[in-house]
Order: structure tokens, then C-alpha cells, then sequence
């Protein structure tokens, strides 16, 4: 068996890392359990947000228009994960939505 396919079967210190750093509500544990290689590599990007945000955004979204994509409850996890990350962590960073709680009536 290749190392990486060993890896992508366990959670690695990054992503350890990310489910500690998270807050309870928010840890993506369903996504750990199931995909452990996707939390393995938001606990690598974790302190490089554009590649953070962009790598949450190619799973969210599919652009080449032939994924399965995710179970609903993992998806929603990830969406979880990216809010609280833009909001929280990097909220200078992000471009706020229309919605976004952030925006002031004027």
C-alpha cells in the first residue's frame, strides 16, 4: 500500500491540530470520520487563509460539473468550518456576502 493511501485513512497532527483549534459546534468530526484526508489538509492550510478558503470553495462548489460530492451532513460540516473560519479566524479577509452579519444598515 502507497504511504499517502495510508495517510488519507488517518488523522494526521494537522489535522488533530484543526478538530483541537475548532470550537465544539463547529468541529467537523463526521468529515474526520469519513474523509480524514480532507481535514488533514485544512490543518495544513489552516495558517495560509486565500489557500484555506479556496480549498474549502473547490469542495463546496463543483466546477467541473462531474463530482458526486459530498453526503449532505459533511457538506454542511465544511460550510460550518469555512463560515467560522471567515467570520472568526480571518474575518478581515473575506468579502462580506449580501447576508453577512457583519453589514451595518445604512
Amino acid at each position: 500500500m502507497k504511504k499517502a493511501a495510508v495517510e488519507d485513512k488517518s488523522i494526521d497532527a494537522n489535522g488533530k491540530m484543526l478538530l483541537d483549534k475548532l470550537p465544539e459546534d463547529i468541529r467537523p468530526n463526521l468529515t474526520a470520520e469519513k474523509f480524514p484526508r480532507v481535514v488533514n489538509k485544512l490543518g495544513t492550510l489552516w495558517k495560509r487563509p486565500d489557500e484555506f478558503v479556496e480549498y474549502l470553495d473547490e469542495l463546496l462548489v463543483d466546477k467541473r460539473g462531474k463530482r458526486k460530492g459530498f453526503p449532505l451532513s459533511v457538506a454542511l460540516e465544511l460550510a460550518s468550518v469555512k463560515d467560522h473560519y471567515e467570520m472568526k479566524v480571518h474575518p478581515e479577509r473575506s468579502k462580506a456576502y449580501l447576508w453577512d452579519p457583519r453589514l451595518k444598515d445604512t
